[in-house]
């Protein structure tokens, strides 16, 4: 408990008021959910209370078993997909929470560096919870390599990036130029 008193608001409506946290120590406070409970009141007995609430989340989003599959339900090798006719290539990525997680985790396909391709919010991930998402790459990625990749970032700014994967998307027939 911190206490914190003026006697006097000088004919003003408000006052605002800085609470000295320093002789606390709050370095120590563990991943978890907190509230802050407040009030004020006044010598005629007029109060107000309300409470303000925060998550410490200090845990790096590492992800165990990470999987990429094409929608045949085929790992990704660094090889040459046909999508002739396809106006885009979905990339299923499966995962499993290798630790709780406080707040929101957020993956991010990345397709050559660039955040394109879709994203998808999980929260309140529990150790080894198994989950997945797609990301659907554009045809204007085909008739080249693509690097893929994708980031899980957290509530509080902690984030991994997964290893990248290259592969090739054909959309183009092979041509012959001549013929001897």
């Amino acid at each position: 408990e911190i206490n914190s008193s003026t006697t006097s608001l000088s004919g003003a409506d408000s006052d605002t008021r800085e609470i000295d946290f320093s002789d606390n120590d709050f370095n120590d406070l563990g991943d978890g959910s907190y509230t802050v409970d407040y009030g004020a009141k006044d010598e005629a007995g007029n109060s107000v209370s309300s409470s303000w609430s925060f998550v410490v989340d200090t845990v790096d989003p590492d992800p165990d078993n990470v999987v990429f599959e094409d929608e045949d339900g085929d790992e990704f090798e660094e090889a040459d997909y046909d999508v002739e006719g396809e106006n885009d290539f979905p990339v299923d990525v499966s995962f499993e929470a290798s630790n709780d997680h406080e707040s929101t985790v957020t993956a991010q396909c990345l397709i050559n560096g660039d955040e394109e391709g879709g994203s998808e919010d999980f929260d309140n991930l529990d150790e080894n919870d198994e989950e997945s998402f797609t990301c659907d790459i554009d045809d204007s990625y085909f008739d080249g390599d693509v690097d893929f990749e994708f980031r899980l970032e957290d509530g509080a700014g902690n984030e991994l990036t997964s290893d990248s994967v290259t592969f090739g998307l054909d959309e183009s027939d092979p041509t012959v130029s001549s013929v001897e």
